[in-house]
This record gives C-alpha cells, structure tokens and sequence, in this order.
C-alpha cells in the first residue's frame, strides 16, 4: 500500500528538545522552532484511536498493517496519506478485527 506524503499548509510555533554540539559537547536544549503545520486528517485520527482500543503500541500496529513505524505515524499525524480509498478501509479493518468487546 503505497504511501504520499501530504504537503503543509503553513508552518506553526512549537517546542522542541533539540540536540547539538559546541566546544566538542553533545548537549539538547528546549527551544522554540517553526515546524510545517498539515491539515486536519480525520481518517489518520480515526485510524489512531482504533490503534489505542486494541491497545497497540505504533510497532505493533506498523507490524501489522506491514509498513513501517515512520509511515503509521505519518498516517496518525496527517503527514502521509494513502493514495486509494480502499487502502484506509483495509487499515481500519485490520485494526477493528483485534478490538476487544468490552465486558
């Protein structure tokens, strides 16, 4: 299931624990960074709370989805999107079939 990034529609103000070197030391300090801002993904979101109900952590879920940790996140976060429909519902399926009932 092939996988596309999504293009940013603006940047946005965030925190960030950045890590750097000065002198030969290896130091990470908290600084304030523009980063790209994508649009809300519904799809991503939804895809994200199915992950939680099972619980599975990212690598789990990655593993059985077959793609990589980097893409799930990148799909939870709106960053990567599939290219069909059908790819989101064979996702979401794949998810669903590991939900638990609650007792």
């Amino acid at each position: 299931m092939p996988l596309i990034p999504v293009q940013p529609i603006g940047t946005q103000t965030a925190g960030a624990f950045v890590d750097g070197e000065r002198n030969g030391h290896r130091f990470g300090e908290f600084q304030i960074r523009e980063i790209p801002k994508y649009p809300p993904s519904p799809k991503g979101e939804q895809l994200r709370s199915l992950r939680l109900q099972i619980p599975y952590s990212l690598r789990q879920a990655a593993n059985l989805l077959g793609i990589g940790v980097v893409q799930l996140s990148g799909l939870e976060r709106g960053t990567h999107t599939y290219t069909k429909s059908e790819e989101w519902d064979r996702a979401f399926d794949a998810l669903r079939r590991f939900i638990l009932p609650k007792p």
